[in-house]
């Protein structure tokens, strides 16, 4: 049903008062109208003649009741004027503002009229008005709903061709990801891929080169992967050969630490008891020069008394040559005495006699003397010597006894030195054993490791890395889907 079957008409009576009311309230329409234009546009300047005409002429048949088509043809050109200026919201927002205008001219212009016939003209005045704006709505949602026709028909448009453009570019993708499935990583999207799927086709492509530049660089990792770990598993393998070799000859060391410091502590046994027995020497030598003092003091005593033996012997050997020279003497007196001095002849020959062995005696015990004192200054001249040996041979034990206190202090140091290098090297045995146990297991995560650098390098292999020439990649690889 059109809206002009739907607005009904007025009674004789609405339309008296109606006449009334269009005469008090449009003296003031143009402010009005100026006010509720205004707040839909602000900066809206003087109110158009023109205009103005069409609202009084519209205003006029409303308040009068008059809905005849040329009404509705001036509500249908200022509706469409409207709608193509204003939103929905606006148009309710400035036409609240006319309704109110126009009641408030109502009121101010009908203020000597009884209020109950300001009442009825206000009820017309607002039938009016709702009737005008049922039109205007009818006339703004008709705009409002050809021009959604007109989108829609454009949005359908848009959206088959855009449907278009997307079945081809997802077309082209299909065929993409189905090369890229098989692991060709040299196929490219070609340039003919729809514009609004251009950063699609472009993200591919980036993404695919990445991909085989990714999957080259892992192959050659894969190559180098492959051969390290070979290298790894080599070494590893020399190192716990190594470790075990280590292993003897740390075994061998520490066998023959324990054997030296067994000969280091006989050693310092040995150097201990040599510094007792150098003591004990020390003190014997120091007793041994004591006698030899007491024999040089006992042999100068000697020699002093073989001087007094020969001084003696000298007394002797003049009381025996005294001795002759009396016998002689005597002989002679007793030749002259003759036969009378005989027997004195005979006394006097004996006592020469005795007077010459005495003399005799007295020079060997005087060469006895002498070669007493030669052995005796030789016998000092020994001492001598012995005493002055014996000094020297005290300060060289004394040395020796000093030096053998440090080797047996040097001894026992050593001693501790081989125990702390003993537990280093225990030390070391257990990393060593460490170290071997780490080899195996080294070797064996080689092991692994080889075994996954070629099921990676069997992957890799599985992609397509080769480039596509120049022209082939320049060409486009959509390819039409096959008729289901």
């Amino acid at each position: 049903m059109h809206i002009e079957q739907q607005i009904q008409p007025w009674s004789s009576d609405q339309k008296t008062l109606g006449r009334e009311v269009f005469d008090f309230v449009e003296p003031s329409l143009k402010d009005t109208l100026t006010e509720a234009y205004r707040v839909v546009d602000p900066h809206m300047g003087p109110f158009p003649d023109e205009m103005m005409a069409r609202e009084t002429t519209k205003l006029r048949q409303i308040c009068h009741g008059d809905y005849s088509a040329e009404y509705f043809r001036i509500q249908g050109r200022i509706s469409a004027d409207i709608a193509a200026k204003t939103s929905y919201p606006d148009y309710l927002l400035g036409y609240s503002y006319y309704a109110a205008g126009l009641l408030n001219s109502l009121y101010r212009a009908a203020q000597d009229e009884p209020i109950e016939h300001r009442a009825e003209m206000a009820q017309v005045l607002m039938t009016a008005i709702f009737n005008d704006v049922a039109v205007s709505m009818h006339h703004f949602f008709a705009q409002m709903e050809q021009e959604a026709a007109a989108e829609r028909a454009e949005f359908d448009r848009q959206r088959e061709a855009a449907m278009a453009e997307d079945k081809k570019a997802m077309d082209m993708l299909s065929v993409a990801l189905e090369a890229l499935a098989r692991g060709d990583l040299s196929y490219r999207i070609g340039p003919d891929m729809p514009e609004k799927s251009a950063q699609t086709r472009d993200d591919f492509n980036r993404a695919t080169d990445a991909m085989r530049g990714a999957m080259e660089s892992l192959s050659a990792a894969a190559s180098e992967l492959q051969a390290g770990t070979m290298a790894i598993s080599g070494a590893a393998a020399d190192l716990s050969t190594r470790t075990e070799t280590q292993a003897g000859s740390l075994e061998t060391t520490a066998s023959a630490l324990t054997e030296i410091r067994s000969t280091m502590d006989i050693s310092a046994q040995n150097a201990r008891e040599a510094t007792g027995a150098a003591s004990e020497t020390t003190a014997l030598m120091h007793e041994s020069g004591q006698i030899m003092n007491e024999t040089e003091v006992a042999m100068r005593e000697i020699s002093e008394g073989f001087k007094s033996i020969a001084q003696s012997v000298s007394l002797i050997d003049d009381i025996a040559m005294q001795t002759n020279l009396l016998a002689l003497n005597a002989a002679v007196e007793a030749a002259r005495a003759g036969d009378a001095g005989r027997g004195f002849a005979v006394v006097a020959s004996e006592v020469r006699s005795l007077a010459q062995r005495a003399g005799t005696t007295a020079k060997s015990i005087r060469d006895l003397i002498e070669q007493g004192e030669v052995r005796v200054s030789n016998g000092e001249a020994l001492v001598n010597k012995t005493s002055k040996a014996l000094l020297t041979s005290r300060e060289k034990v004394d040395q020796i006894d000093s030096q053998l206190s440090e080797i047996a202090h040097a001894a026992q140091e050593q001693a501790m030195g081989v125990t702390q290098i003993s537990d280093t090297l225990h030390e070391i045995d257990q990393s060593n054993q460490q170290n071997a146990a780490m080899a195996e297991e080294a070797t064996a995560a080689a092991v692994d490791l080889n075994t996954n650098a070629k099921m990676l390098a069997s992957l890799v292999a599985a992609f397509k890395l080769e480039p596509l020439p120049r022209e082939q990649a320049s060409r486009s690889h959509y390819r039409a889907p096959l008729a289901s």
